[in-house]
């Protein structure tokens, strides 16, 4: 056990999940003045072979050899293979099941809700999962023969290796929770000179870092591992993911605040293209430091979370070929598009927070936190740019959007529609009591599952119509259906706190009734899992460790690591048998091959469903 580090075991496959990378100084404060300001100590000489101006002085190098500590393979996109046991891994048992025993665990329904949401996200690339296990495995981290026996060198790792890929997907989801995503932000307001300043102490202490950029609506992670200085012009060397054998160099100019990247390309298979920016706001450095788990949940319903009341994620299942995945956000009379007003939104509603989800070369998502103070919040998805769904090659198929809400001691709401660029499918609005509205678009097909306690309740907005969800009041929760027409129907969802089932509902409203299908869910085996206080690997008695491909409770045995959740509200899967509820049927007609015919959601975790040969768009997005 190395005492200066903490670790975290995802499963029995994947030994060592290393959380946090680096011991040594705490990082240099984010606030660290620019370099007219603080003098910069540049000596001796780069090493030879990572192609830096000869004329130039070293500033730091962590001592990253890309011969040996990258990737071999460049980054991809498919649907996620994150699982129950990932979720323990990264939040703890008690936020994440519902019912623990001999036979495993029980998702809540929210739980299953964000790992449905998060797996789909990764259609557009992994670049930020690659990025941190390069830096950790080059700083001591778990060594690679762990991840694949035999291995010698990062680069002797195969993606066909499954604890490869947990690894890589556990750590591209560690961008979301809190702890990480809120330190991060803070860097994204520095200047590229300060961004300079905070990674050249972080790599001479050993603090390693990933680095940000965003362009025009994309964005990418990398691993920085090296910064030079000739000429007042500073030359950070990268690891980029998306290029594998190659080292690449993002330039800083000081003295105008400016900074170039001549290597960036929205996935591998696109060619190269100059990504620049001026400012802040345009680059960011997350710490592995502040990786270190467990994370609070962000779905956990009575999760304690200061002032940062309310979190809307919005994910799409894919990325797009040029800009980005983002939201409008209306409070009040002021609008903002996170596109392109970020730093207005973060200036006029102190508290605020505005977090990318970055997957391989463009923006697969954002997550807004908005304080608990700020009144109503409405929040509308937006696609800047598209690209061809994964199952059909058609550049007018579309891409499944989701946006989720989520607040202390409220049920998580999610809601879930196909789009194209420049369409609107729906509007998700927050009340600052806890009550959630979602109202669609006339000839939209939008699914809304809400997630209380023990039971998840999924239906299809009319056309047109609207759902109202009331703030919880004793566990019970009421929801209102709207149609176009205005008339209401009325359904009172409890938390299931009397009862130790998890149950899914799936919900019809069909000649002014509902219909209404039940089914209990089974529990999932989860693989051995690490004490973050001892570091001492415990195999837990209730778990069979042997294989985490179980029963879905609907007699599926293929999906392999199904979390046994709630409702899928996307995904067409042939798992249950039941009517699809995605809203996948846009008007016009449905040209993604996903018609949602064999699909009810429920049992679907999303978690290991389709991340097989569907190469997706190759890693278009920043993790």
């Amino acid at each position: 056990m190395r005492s200066a580090r903490s670790w975290a075991v995802v499963g029995v496959a994947l030994l060592s999940v290393l959380t946090s990378a680096c011991g040594g100084d705490e990082a240099a404060d984010s606030s660290a003045s620019s370099p007219t300001q603080q003098s910069v100590d540049c000596s001796g000489v780069p090493r030879p072979g990572i192609a830096i101006d000869p004329q130039a002085v070293a500033c730091a190098d962590n001592g990253f050899e890309p011969a040996n500590d990258e990737f071999s393979f460049p980054n991809w996109g498919d649907t996620g293979a994150l699982d129950a046991t990932a979720l323990v891994a990264m939040f703890g048992p008690d936020a994440v099941c519902a019912q623990q025993g001999p036979d495993g665990c029980v998702l809540f329904p929210a739980a299953h809700s964000w790992l449905t949401q998060v797996n789909e996200a990764m259609e557009g690339g992994r670049c930020e999962g690659m990025a941190v296990l390069s830096a950790q495995l080059a700083d001591g981290g778990p060594q690679v023969a762990e991840l694949q026996p035999g291995a010698d060198a990062t680069v002797e790792l195969l993606q066909a290796t499954d604890p490869v890929v947990e690894q890589i997907e556990y750590l591209w989801a560690t961008q979301l929770p809190a702890e990480v995503a809120e330190p991060t932000a803070e860097t994204r307001n520095q200047p590229p000179s300060a961004i300079v300043q905070i990674l050249i102490e972080g790599l001479r202490n050993g603090d390693g870092y990933t680095l940000g950029m965003y362009y025009d609506g994309a964005g990418h992670a990398v691993t920085p591992f090296a910064v030079s200085l000739a000429d007042g012009i500073y030359d950070i060397a990268i690891y980029d993911n998306n290029y594998p054998g190659e080292v690449s160099h993002l330039l800083v100019d000081p003295a105008e605040e400016t900074w170039v990247y001549q290597d960036a390309a929205i996935n591998p298979d696109e060619a190269s293209e100059t990504w620049s920016g001026i400012g802040p706001g345009s680059l960011d450095l997350t710490a592995m430091k502040w990786r270190a788990g467990p994370f609070s949940a962000p779905f956990d319903e009575t999760a304690e979370r200061g002032s940062l009341a309310r979190t809307f994620l919005v994910t799409a299942d894919l990325a797009p070929t040029t800009g980005s995945v983002g939201a409008k956000v209306q409070i009040g009379s002021e609008q903002f598009d996170t596109g392109t007003d970020t730093a207005g939104l973060q200036t006029k509603v102190p508290g605020s927070l505005v977090t990318f989800v970055r997957s391989g070369g463009t923006v697969v998502g954002v997550q807004v936190t908005i304080p608990a103070n700020v009144g109503d919040v409405s929040v509308s998805p937006i696609l800047n740019g598209y690209g061809p769904n994964s199952r059909e090659s058609s550049p007018e198929s579309r891409t499944k959007v989701r946006v989720s809400v989520d607040s202390p001691n409220q049920p998580r709401v999610t809601v879930a529609s196909a789009m194209q660029a420049g369409q609107s499918a729906f509007t998700v609005s927050s009340q600052q009591s806890g009550a959630v509205s979602v109202t669609a678009v006339a000839g939209a097909r939008v699914t809304t599952t809400i997630d209380n306690g023990r039971r998840s309740f999924t239906l299809r907005i009319p056309s047109g119509g609207r759902v109202n969800v009331g703030a919880s009041v004793g566990g019970e929760v009421t929801v209102v259906v709207a149609d176009e027409e205005g008339k209401e129907y009325e359904y009172l969802l409890e938390d299931g706190s009397d009862s130790d089932e998890v149950i899914d509902i799936i919900a019809e409203f069909q000649d002014g009734e509902w219909e209404v299908t039940e089914e209990v869910l089974e529990p999932v085996e989860l693989e051995e899992t690490l004490d973050q206080d001892s570091g001492d690997l415990t195999n837990q008695d209730q778990v069979d460790a042997e294989d985490s491909a179980t029963s879905n409770g609907s007699g599926d045995e293929g999906d392999v690591a199904d979390t046994g959740g709630t409702a899928d509200t996307g995904e067409a899967d042939s798992n249950s048998g039941n009517e699809d509820v995605s809203g996948n049927d846009e008007p016009g007609g449905d040209t993604s091959g996903d018609s949602g015919a064999d699909d009810s959601g429920a049992n679907d975790s999303g978690a290991n469903d389709g991340g097989g040969s569907d190469s997706g768009p190759g890693g278009g997005s920043e993790e």
